[in-house]
């Protein structure tokens, strides 16, 4: 701005000067031309004076040359007719007639006359004067002056030479004076702009300090309130905006929010997280992002409908199950996007879908013992009662229901008590001494199916901190499970001390009729048998491997099946110290 204001000023400057000059120059020009008038005029005069004693036209000649000699001027005598008599540089018999001269007709009609014209004989601009004289040598006729502009117009240029130096000078001074005057004007004005850009940086803790006079100043101080209030303002807008960015990513719910044509506005990590996308800066779009059309058919209905809208989606390429509820994003009464709130229901859907099947297992399997008994209790008091053999029979029936439905709810207690991880006993235990515990139980479990149960314990195997009972719970499930799915062969318990790892690695393996491949991960489930008909027969609740898994999550560990069809199942569990 600074230069263009310098540059401006000395246009202006130098147009001004150079009009001045000009008319300075005219105004000169034409003051020369009236006083070399003047002069012509008296010059005719004297001429016309010291030409009356001439006798003839020889001696008026020789007169004539003599003066325009002396005055350095052109002198023609032109008489009444127009008729060139005398001129003092060209012989008058070459020249024209002379009436129709301006300055001659006004010399005939005043007495005097004046005219500028181009001589076509010399080829110059000339000044021409006529006096009319009473001389009769002259036949009364005109003595006429006339001297070349030229002489005028060298002055004229000699004086515009003289100006444009002055002009120069002056201009080189006035430039200079100007540029001082500009700088010290400027000089707080570009701390002021400097400040200004400053600020529009970002950066709002440089203070604003100028001298300048009293308007400077105030411009300087409404900046300095200026700028403490924008770093107020933009410290509050920052903190809150970090607070948004924040609370929005630490949630676990996935957020997005996109414009009218699917650009997106924010999201946080959870939203990629939930898709499993990787985040990518340079991907403005939606559509770039994730292909999912549910998705963008609740966008659609929240935009053009301008209401809350809710849906639950799955992706066709996994079993997630996922609940949107879009919201429409309002500026001055126009939606002008929409914010999406995601979150992942499959646990959620599963567990419910497993409670939903836990009450109907449960209902089945407490309904039928409970029909037997109420069965048999209807036939005793019909008149089996006094058959003793009968009665005796249908006793016995009703306390293996009953014990069922012991083992059952029992079953059910204990997998709640575990789930709820509700605070139980915990101690250094040696899990040899458990082993012995339980083996003679399941010996004479197996010994009836005529099975043998071996077993390999590590010598070095370390104190475990746990529940005894839990620890029992677990091993027995796991041997009872192997002995009721095995018709021969043998059930092989093994304890193992990893030391690489740190952890107790327990394995149950046997020769029983394995576990069809496509049915693994289910048989963790509550109620879920892989051979209904059989697990009946044999007296299963279907709840013994679940109460396992349980077991194994309380104390942080994982649980794997090797199996094999009609070959036997191996459970390997790792529990960590």
């Amino acid at each position: 701005m600074k230069r263009r204001l310098i540059f401006y000023s000395s246009i202006l400057i130098g147009i001004l000067v150079i009009f001045i000059t000009m008319i300075s120059y005219q105004k000169n020009y034409d003051v020369y031309k009236k006083q070399a008038k003047d002069d012509l005029y008296k010059q005719g005069l004297l001429v016309d004076q010291v030409l009356i004693g001439a006798v003839d036209l020889v001696e008026l000649s020789e007169r004539i040359d003599y003066y325009s000699t002396a005055l350095d001027n052109r002198i023609t005598i032109i008489d009444e007719s127009g008729q060139v008599l005398i001129d003092s540089d060209y012989d008058p018999q070459t020249m024209d007639n002379h009436g129709d001269r301006p300055e001659v007709i006004q010399a005939y009609e005043k007495g005097y006359g004046s005219s500028i014209r181009h001589s076509s004989t010399l080829g110059v601009d000339y000044l021409y004067v006529a006096i009319r004289s009473d001389n009769p040598l002259m036949n009364y006729g005109v003595i006429r002056l006339s001297i070349p502009l030229s002489e005028i117009q060298e002055v004229g240029i000699e004086m515009l030479k003289l100006s444009a130096i002055g002009i120069i000078v002056g201009s080189i001074l006035i430039v200079s004076i100007l540029y001082i005057l500009i700088n010290q004007f400027m000089a707080p004005l570009d701390q002021l702009t400097n400040a200004a850009m400053t600020i529009s940086k970002g950066n709002y803790r440089t203070p604003i300090i100028i001298h300048g006079d009293d308007q400077i100043n105030k411009l300087a101080d409404a900046f300095e309130d200026m700028r403490v209030e924008l770093k107020k303002n933009m410290t509050k807008l920052k903190q809150r905006n970090d607070e948004l960015v924040l609370i929005l990513k630490s949630m676990v719910n996935g957020v997005v929010a996109v414009d009218r044509d699917f650009d997106i506005m924010f999201t946080n990590d959870a939203f990629f997280q939930l898709f499993n996308i990787e985040a990518e800066e340079d991907k403005k779009s939606l559509h770039e992002v994730i292909r999912l059309s549910q998705l963008y058919e609740v966008i659609e209905r929240v935009i053009a409908e301008r209401q809350p809208q809710q849906e639950l989606i799955n992706r066709e390429d996994s079993s997630k199950i996922y609940k949107v509820v879009g919201n429409p994003i309002n500026y001055k009464s126009k939606t002008i996007g929409c914010l999406l709130l995601i979150q992942d229901i499959t646990e959620r859907v599963k567990l419910e879908n497993m409670r939903s099947d836990f009450v109907s297992n449960v209902t089945h399997e407490l309904k039928t013992p409970l029909t037997s008994i109420r069965g048999f209790v209807d036939t005793l008091r019909h008149g089996a009662l006094h058959d003793e053999k009968v009665a005796n029979r249908f006793l016995e029936i009703i306390d293996i229901e009953a014990e069922r439905l012991s083992t059952l709810i029992e079953d059910i207690l204990q997998l709640s008590e575990i789930e709820n991880r509700i605070v139980e006993n915990r101690q250094l235990t040696d899990l040899k001494q458990v082993v012995e515990e339980i083996l003679p139980l399941m010996i004479e479990k197996a010994s009836k199916k005529n099975l043998q149960i071996t077993y390999q314990l590590d010598e070095d195997l370390p104190l475990y901190f746990c529940n005894n009972y839990r620890i029992k719970q677990l091993l027995i499930n796991l041997v009872d499970n192997a002995i009721k799915y095995t018709e021969e062969g043998h059930v092989h318990l093994r304890l193992k001390y990893l030391r690489l790892v740190d952890a107790i690695e327990i394995s149950v393996k046997d020769t029983g009729i394995g576990i069809p491949e496509d049915q693994i991960d289910r048989i963790f489930e509550r109620f879920y048998r892989v051979d209904k008909s059989r697990s009946r027969k044999i007296g299963g609740t279907g709840l013994g491997l679940s109460i396992v898994k349980h077991i194994v999550e309380l104390y942080d560990g994982d649980i794997r099946v090797e199996t094999s069809l009609n070959e036997g199942t191996n459970f390997i569990i790792k529990l960590p110290y």
